[in-house]
């Protein structure tokens, strides 16, 4: 019952600096961009291919892990650089 409510709190954790980071980023890059429509553009290569992964985890009732969602947070790092 720990080791489930530690690994829950860990995956809500992982989930909520995932959209820091996205929100610190696009704002990072809407500054470079000098607009912020444009920022939010520049981040659309970024979550694509995150958000097409989960969305068919997703669809075929893959549950999400810790693992999958460290997965996400490196894949917008990676892209990102």
């Amino acid at each position: 019952m720990l080791s489930i409510r530690a690994e829950r709190e860990l995956l809500d954790g992982l989930i909520d600096s995932f959209f820091v980071a996205f929100a610190m980023i696009a704002a990072m890059m809407a500054a470079v961009v000098s607009r912020r429509p444009g920022g939010l553009y520049t981040m659309l290569p970024n979550v694509w291919p995150v958000a097409v992964v989960f969305g068919l985890m997703s669809w075929f009732g893959v549950a999400l892990d810790i693992g999958t969602m460290m997965t996400a947070s490196v894949a917008m790092g990676v892209c990102v650089d």
